[in-house]
Parts: C-alpha cells; structure tokens; sequence
C-alpha cells in the first residue's frame, strides 16, 4: 500500500473552484539544472482557488491571481496514515521576488533563499497547512519541483488550468504559465 493517499477526485478533494524537511535532493544546494530538466510546462488559470479537507489527501496544491501573486500550500494524508508529510519545494520564479511570505508556519518550517533568484518552502504538513504567498512578475512563469519526503513527487502536484483541475504531474520540474498577467 502506497504511503500517501493523493487526493484523487473532485468529490473526494471537496474542491472549491472559484474566479474571485526534505533536504536538497541533488547534494549541492541548489535546483535543478534548467539546461538538464525536460520540464514540464502547463497552463494555471488565473483567479481560481482550491480547498480540501485538510489531512485527508497529500498535495501542493497551486493558485495564481492575477498581478502576479502565487499561493502555494500543502495537505497530508495524516488524518488516515498517522505521519505526516515531509514536503520540499524548490522554486524558480522567472519574474523575481517581489515580496515572499510564510503562511501559517510551525517549528521547522521555513523558506530559504539560495540567492540566484531561487527559493526553498521546506515543510512538516499534518492535519493543517502550510504555504508560501509570492509576488513576481506579472504573468511570468514559476518553475517548481516538489519532494515529498525526500523523493522528487511532481504526481503531487494540484492546480487549475484550461478549465480542469490537475492533479499530478508526469515529470519535474513544472513550469507554470498563468493565463493572464
């Protein structure tokens, strides 16, 4: 049996659609290699927001509003498993970073900045959440590849885009191209 329950359905995520301690997984302290990766590109829909009953499914899920804001927040299957989820985000947004904020942290989370334009969201998710608020760039892509306990997880991966939501990845990184600046 798999360790991590995804979330799995629009049922199951009880998703609301509106318009309104990994360590680093290459030992070098830094992101992927953009000029190595086949990333994956993608569509997020502007003005859209999820929501899941948290500690129910494992996942990052990604929102994208308009003026450039990202939101980025995780859920654990910790309500079902009994553990909780060790996420490791490494991030890349192509517009800089204007403003970077820590939503609802605990001990032992934490952002680190590489400096090169890159970042870290490293969290321990249970029955709450965790995320990140960004400001880039309007319209600008954001490069992301997620670990979940240490292992690159992109089938993770939860976002709105043309229309649908995704839920999963087939490879990282994940290149985000919002629908509208």
């Amino acid at each position: 049996m798999a360790r991590f329950e995804k979330l799995s359905s629009l049922a199951a995520l009880a998703l609301l659609l509106g318009s309104a301690a990994c360590g680093d997984h290459r030992g070098d302290g830094g992101l992927y290699d953009a000029s190595e990766a086949d990333p994956y590109f993608t569509t997020i829909d502007a003005g859209h927001t999820l929501s899941t009953s948290l500690g129910e499914g494992a996942a990052l899920l990604v929102e994208y509003e308009r003026g450039g804001t990202w939101h980025l927040w995780t859920t654990c299957d910790t309500k079902k498993t009994g553990y909780n989820c060790a996420f490791g985000v490494y991030a890349y947004p192509r517009g800089g970073i204007d403003t970077l904020a820590a939503l609802d942290f605990e001990a032992g989370d934490r952002i680190d900045d590489h400096g090169d334009g890159t970042f870290t969201f490293v969290s321990s998710t249970d029955v709450d959440s965790d995320g990140i608020t960004l400001v880039s760039k309007p319209g600008a892509l954001l490069d992301v590849e997620l670990t979940l306990d240490g292992a690159v997880e992109p089938s993770y991966l939860v976002w709105y885009g043309n229309g649908d939501v995704h839920e999963g990845a087939p490879r990282s990184p994940v290149v985000f191209q919002p629908d509208a600046p």
